[in-house]
């Protein structure tokens, strides 16, 4: 007799648990696996971006490590005038104060051209943050002597802020009063902010001008430039206080406008003696009532005025 029928009647309901324990196992495993999986996935991204992370962190120290070690020439540089804003009526104000101090006759007349990036047939390149750029500071001057003129530059060059270099001067009409010369210099600036820097005194600025050399004889000897200064010393004191030269003028929109009068800074609003009343207008710069332009010396007292060039001294060239 087969007793195999009777013992699966009786054992259906444990094997029936039996398969459903085996199936659920069976489930359990492989939603284990595919969890173990997906967390070793996960494990490997982690350590990937901890990996990136500690590469940005060890860059970014390296960063921090050389802007350390090179702060100050950064700070330096930033005091000389060479990074950051150009301090371009500072460069104006100082060569009328060496103008002064070398006590030559007046008027100095100046132009400071615009701004030009310093890469070559770049000027329509859209301006760059950190783009090295020169400015062109040109000078003239009249009735001096070659000597007068490297002293100027001399001084100039100790007392500025910034880099700068002379890019030429010429000397024309020599007479025995003295002789034109035109000078052009170049300041090169980067922009950009350099950042808070502890002032420092200049070694150049807190130095004594330093006496110009002994020079021989290039357009005029020794003894007739001791001739055209002592000539010059004379005529000052017979022409009296009564004369006022205009040098410059810069106009601010909404702020106060300046005017070098006689060398010297004088602001909107305010005068120096001789004159009694100084006004900038549309048209110039009125000094007591009579009109005078940049370059224009005017006698308060007969009215008489004079150029820094003689009328018709100069030729304009045509545009090509």
């Amino acid at each position: 007799m087969n007793h195999w029928p009777a013992l699966l009647q009786r054992a259906r309901t444990s094997l029936l648990v039996l398969g459903s324990a085996l199936v659920l196992c069976l489930a359990l495993l492989l939603l284990s696996h595919r969890w173990s999986a997906q967390q070793q996935a996960a494990l490997q991204q982690s350590q990937g971006e901890l990996s990136a992370q500690i590469a940005t962190r060890s860059a970014s120290s390296a960063e921090l490590l050389y802007l350390q070690s090179h702060i100050e020439q950064f700070r330096r540089l930033g005091q000389l005038g060479l990074i950051g804003p150009a301090d371009r009526e500072a460069w104006v104000q100082q060569l009328l104060e060496s103008h002064q101090r070398a006590a030559l006759p007046g008027p100095l007349q100046w132009t400071l051209h615009a701004p030009e990036p310093l890469a070559a047939g770049d000027t329509a390149a859209p301006s760059q943050d950190n783009e090295a750029r020169t400015h062109e500071l040109e000078f003239s001057l009249s009735g001096v002597h070659e000597e007068e003129v490297l002293a100027l530059l001399q001084d100039f060059a100790n007392r500025v802020k910034g880099r700068m270099r002379v890019n030429s001067c010429s000397f024309t009409q020599p007479v025995p009063e003295g002789l034109n010369a035109h000078c052009s210099l170049r300041f090169f600036t980067l922009a950009g902010s350099a950042g808070p820097a502890p002032p420092e005194p200049s070694q150049k600025a807190a130095s004594a001008p330093t006496a110009s050399p002994v020079l021989g004889p290039l357009l005029y000897s020794r003894q007739e430039r001791a001739a055209i200064v002592q000539a010059r010393a004379a005529a000052g004191a017979d022409a009296g206080g009564s004369r006022v030269h205009l040098s410059g003028l810069v106009r601010r929109e909404g702020g106060q406008g300046t005017v070098w009068i006689n060398r010297q800074a004088v602001a909107e609003g305010r005068t120096l003696p001789p004159a009694k009343h100084t006004r900038i207008t549309p048209a110039g710069v009125a000094i007591d009532g009579q009109r005078v332009r940049v370059g224009e010396t005017l006698d308060l007292h007969s009215h008489e005025r004079s150029d820094l060039v003689a009328p018709g001294a100069l030729a304009v060239k045509g545009q090509p």
